[in-house]
């Protein structure tokens, strides 16, 4: 175990500050993003995808890049120091594909996560989130 931290001990300063930077990013993220989603955000029906511009297509990549790289250093962080599941969860609510809405229902509908998410929203003077009624 010791020749292998050795063999890698270069590696621990840049992989605890971008473990540092990634648990401040989601600390202030996280809540922030969970006040401003609109309260019948789960609810409404999702409008069919109009004519993009190029500008919109560039941010649509860049915001599916940083998804992926917060995945990525989320699964670092469950071996090495700082917030894995919250960096992971934090990527997996910015990268899209088909089923994430679901998914995301299904998550946070658990009584526990649902309730740490009202109290965000009530500490942020918004209204609880709306769930759709059917069991996802």
């Amino acid at each position: 175990m010791l020749d292998w931290i050795q063999a890698y001990e270069d590696w621990f300063a840049p992989l605890s500050v971008i473990s540092l930077v990634c648990f401040l990013g989601s600390v202030i993220l996280v809540p922030w993003i969970i006040v401003s989603l609109p309260v019948d955000y789960f609810t409404r029906e999702l409008s069919p995808i109009q004519r993009l511009g190029i500008g919109r297509v560039l941010l649509h990549i860049a915001k599916n890049v940083v998804g992926a790289f917060f995945i990525i250093i989320g699964f670092l962080m469950l071996i090495l120091p700082g917030q894995g599941i919250l960096t992971l969860l934090l990527g997996f609510s910015m990268i899209d594909f088909p089923a994430k809405r679901p998914i995301q229902v299904r998550i946070l509908k658990r009584p526990r996560v649902r309730k740490a998410v009202d109290w965000i929203r009530i500490k942020g003077q918004r209204a609880p989130l709306e769930f759709p009624n059917d069991s996802v």
